[in-house]
């Protein structure tokens, strides 16, 4: 009886992992379109050419065609790699909450001397960016904002300053 009873519970078990298992999504696959350059009298030969855009492209108002076939494929790599990391989202979020807990959130840079006028950065509670300020050798009390980082990237996603 224990013998029947064991083989009816391993074949539920064997039965459910077979037919209830979904079968994994399939990374996309890009499109090979040979591209030939010639660099320094050179000849390459570039499969995935077709993927680069100009900087025209990226902001135009109207993608073109290349710039929604690009699209369309980076995004299909993301659906993969969030389809295939879903089963860690909850860890993600862990690990997220814990690094950022960790970032002190009201910071600023030592200031600098430069042509006569300090210049730091200062961080502040619930802020993203940093606010930049500039005063005088010797007038602390003068102090002048330069650039709110955060005003600026009111109303936007993201927001990077080059070189600062």
């Amino acid at each position: 009886m224990k013998r029947i009873y064991s083989g009816v519970i391993l074949f539920a078990v064997l039965l459910s992992m077979t037919c209830c298992r979904s079968t994994p999504p399939q990374p996309p696959v890009a499109e090979k379109k040979s591209q030939v350059l010639e660099i320094n009298g050179n000849l390459r030969t570039d499969d995935y050419y077709w993927m680069r855009l100009s900087d025209e492209q990226k902001n135009a108002a109207t993608p073109d065609s290349q710039t929604v076939e690009v699209l369309g494929y980076l995004n299909a790599e993301n659906d993969y790699a969030k389809a295939m990391m879903k089963h860690t989202e909850d860890f993600q979020q862990v690990l997220y909450d814990e690094m950022k807990n960790r970032i002190k959130q009201d910071d600023e840079s030592v200031p600098y001397l430069d042509n006569g006028f300090y210049y730091q950065s200062r961080y502040f509670e619930g802020k993203e960016y940093p606010v930049y300020y500039r005063w005088p050798e010797n007038e602390v009390s003068k102090s002048e904002v330069l650039l709110d980082v955060n005003a600026l990237s009111a109303g936007h996603k993201f927001t990077s300053l080059g070189g600062m």
